[in-house]
């Protein structure tokens, strides 16, 4: 290696001999070092060594340099020294040290200051130099040693910075010796809380403002702390600061033992309890006032313990809440909350103690159900707010219970009164609109059951005499269970509430089906009269379990069956109204055609049946002729328009009997003979719609059967039945064409028209004995 270093001549001379020699570094009367002697020591050195030319140029390296700043040592030798400066600083590098080669001396480089050198990666390292001046036969040279304190100064920085957080600390803290309880450091905060500079506490002891002022006393406390479990004591005493207050404090002592010279010292952390204390004393004001508060207040108050198990334990309860409940203190205390919760409440209640036991809410506040002792329902507002509770302990609730009862009954009666209007008047409008009436009845049951907050509405129509009642429309949840349970309400309940008498049950009848008393709870129906004759009730019922129905209840449900009632009169009021509009329109309208449209169509007809044997040919008579036969036919379409415009919207049974027979006698008059009738059912239940159509259908077919099928007998049969009407024409003509094959004329296309607008069909078929039947249907609106 030392065969590597370079010979740089500036730092060599020759002998006698002319060998080279390092003469400069030979000390007289000492032993002479060989170059390869000398160049080992300094790369031998534990600092980085540089050699630098007058010039500033790097003439030497050793291997401590290369490893402290990252270079291989060609690519040091021959540049300037600056290449080890960091670029922010070179221009003033490189004026100190012209000013250092004016006047070489042995120096510290950058006294005072902290000098980096630049890393071949660009990072700087913190360092100390020194300069050495070396004069040499060549010039003068300057030896530098480059020494890494990045460590101490890391070890430096971070110390300050510990030094400044103990500043920051609020309490105060003193390190002191452990023998003399002389102060070694002390933070602002002691400084702050005795009254005392930093340089004058370091004078001090413990003994200047503490109790133990005697070697007694200081010995007895030490031994205290030393026999404490991990050296450490926390106790309570006074100090005297400067300006002559005592001050008591929390002291804390942790005896420590510093590594390096093995010596004990105690850290002492002190904290002012002025205010602590003071809020203890007020703490307990508020507490002393708070009891007071609490067990007399004029609302109902309770402490709540709130387990993992969602058991809400009352821990305290005043008069107040007893007083409400019906109950007392004594009997409220280790009572849970959910017990004294209305069913309806309880899962809700539930979730909002658990939001105030994990904290995520603060407060609650609702309205709610508690059971009083007699086992009604009374309404509150609770307002409830999570409490701070004992490390271990249950979450803890403060829970302000006021009575709303009264407030809450009036709010349901403005609410339901407001309700009630909103649904009698949406039943009106649609009934005046024409709504079908069944649908009706189910907005009469779903009604019902919103007003009053139930499971399940019926309406319920009980047949006089019939020994049945029917359900013809129901609503709610509670009713589609029944139904998929196959299970319904038993006939003597059915019965029992579809009188015309009002039924409040908290129960359904002993009598009913199981299924039905396991289900349904309290029941409540009032019956409905339109026109001062009974149409039905009006059945709302409870789940198992729910609130029975109160006197507002039914109040409600007899107000909104009332205008129930009110309605279904206005909307029959305003369709017979309307019947008898259309009806006299159509009186007005038969007869204009009657008085001025027939006979027209008469006088033309005569006139031409009159000017007939004027004609000079036979085909001019026949066309003629023709002409006066469709007049006729047109006159008889006309009569038929008259009859039906006259009779449509007369649902009598005398009405209807009355036009099938002026039908048949018509009939008779084309037919040459009186086809025979009978009716099989109550023609009085025939809705008027129904009866015009199925009167007009039975005109067209006997007319078909006078001019097509050369019959000498007709047999009509109408049958009547709850869901249907079915009327047959027999002929014993010629029948059909073919089997099961309609002619296609005009009357037949009409007759399928008309029982299609009715629900039914028309077929005309071949009888086996001869002759065609004509099959006409119609479906009913309803059964009854």
């Amino acid at each position: 290696m030392v065969d590597d270093i370079p010979k740089v001549g500036s730092i060599t001379g020759k002998d006698s001999a002319g060998s080279a020699a390092l003469a400069d570094f030979r000390p007289l009367g000492e032993p002479v070092l060989d170059d390869a002697a000398v160049w080992a020591v300094l790369e031998a050195a534990p600092d980085g060594m540089l050699i630098a030319d007058d010039r500033g140029s790097i003439i030497f390296v050793n291997g401590q340099l290369e490893r402290l700043l990252g270079y291989d040592r060609p690519e040091l030798l021959g540049q300037a020294v600056e290449v080890l400066v960091p670029a922010a600083v070179r221009g003033g590098h490189r004026a100190h040290r012209l000013r250092y080669r004016a006047a070489p001396t042995n120096r510290e480089m950058g006294q005072g200051r902290e000098l980096v050198a630049r890393h071949r990666d660009g990072t700087e390292i913190p360092v100390e130099i020194s300069l050495s001046p070396v004069a040499t036969s060549s010039g003068v040279l300057t030896a530098v040693s480059v020494r890494d304190v990045s460590r101490g100064r890391s070890d430096d920085r971070a110390r300050r910075r510990l030094l400044d957080l103990l500043d920051q600390v609020p309490e105060a803290v003193f390190v002191c010796d452990s023998a003399t309880f002389r102060n070694e450091y002390v933070n602002r905060s002691a400084t702050e809380l005795l009254g005392y500079d930093r340089d004058e506490l370091l004078l001090m002891t413990w003994f200047h403002y503490c109790p133990f002022s005697t070697e007694d006393g200081a010995d007895e406390f030490r031994h205290r702390i030393e026999g404490a479990p991990g050296g450490q004591i926390e106790i309570e005493l006074v100090v005297c600061t400067r300006s002559g207050d005592d001050v008591p404090v929390a002291a804390h002592f942790q005896r420590s033992i510093e590594l390096t010279t093995g010596a004990a010292f105690y850290t002492v952390i002190v904290r002012d309890v002025r205010e602590r204390r003071a809020w203890e004393a007020q703490l307990s004001a508020s507490e002393e006032a708070f009891r007071i508060a609490f067990e007399q207040a004029p609302i109902g108050m309770a402490v709540t313990a709130i387990g993992h198990d969602d058991r809400r334990t009352i821990v305290q309860a005043n008069e107040a809440l007893a007083g409400f409940l019906g109950s007392t203190v004594e009997a409220l205390i280790g009572r849970d909350f959910a017990d004294l919760t209305h069913p309806d409440d309880r899962a809700s209640s539930l979730a909002a103690a658990r939001s105030l036991r994990d904290g995520t809410t603060p407060t609650y506040r609702t309205e709610k159900r508690y059971l009083h002792a007699d086992g009604s329902a009374v309404w509150a507002e609770l307002r409830a707010a999570a409490i701070e509770a004992s490390p271990g302990d249950a979450a803890r609730t403060l829970a302000h219970v006021i009575d709303i009862s009264e407030r809450h009954a009036i709010e349901v009666q403005r609410e339901g009164a407001v309700r009630l209007h909103e649904l009698a008047v949406s039943l009106t409008v649609e009934l005046l609109a024409g709504v079908e009436i069944d649908s009706a009845h189910q907005l009469v049951a779903s009604s019902a059951l919103e007003l009053l907050a139930a499971d399940g509405a019926a309406m319920i129509v009980h047949a006089p005499g019939s020994g049945r009642a029917d359900v013809i429309a129901r609503s709610g949840a509670l009713m589609e269970e029944l139904e998929r349970a196959g299970v319904a309400m038993s006939p003597e309940f059915l019965d029992g509430v579809g009188s015309v008498e009002t039924v409040l049950l908290e129960r359904p009848p002993e009598s009913s089906d199981p299924s039905v008393r396991h289900l349904v709870g309290p029941v409540l129906s009032v019956p409905i009269s339109v026109g001062g004759e009974p149409r039905g009730v009006v059945v709302v019922n409870r789940r198992t379990g729910r609130q029975p129905f109160d006197a507002t209840d039914l109040l409600f449900l007899q107000a909104y069956v009332h205008q129930v009632g009110l309605s279904f009169e206005l909307a029959a009021a305003r369709t017979a109204h309307e019947r008898l509009v259309v009806l006299e329109d159509r009186e007005r309208i038969a007869r204009d055609l009657h008085d001025t449209v027939i006979q027209d169509m008469f006088g033309i007809g005569l006139q031409l049946a009159a000017t007939l044997p004027a004609f000079p040919n036979d085909d001019l008579r026949l066309r003629c002729s023709g002409m006066i036969d469709q007049i006729d036919e047109t006159i008889r379409r006309l009569r038929v328009s008259i009859f039906e415009l006259h009779h449509s919207t007369r649902t009598s049974a005398s009405t209807v009997i009355d036009a099938i027979g002026a039908v048949l006698d018509e009939a008779s008059r084309s037919l040459g003979f009186a086809p025979s009738l009978r009716i099989d059912g109550p023609v009085s239940d025939i809705e008027a719609a129904t009866s015009a159509q199925m009167v007009t259908s039975l005109r067209e077919a006997l007319s078909n059967v006078a001019r097509h099928a050369n019959a000498t007998r007709v047999e009509v049969v109408i049958v009547i039945d709850p869901a249907s009407i079915e009327m047959t024409v027999d002929d014993d003509g010629v029948g059909p064409p073919e089997p099961g094959v309609l002619r296609r004329g005009e009357g037949l296309t009409n007759l399928h028209q008309r029982a299609a607008s009715v629900g039914g069909s028309a077929t005309l078929t071949r009888r086996a004995q001869g002759g065609a039947r004509l099959t006409w249907t119609a479906r009913r609106r309803h059964g009854h």
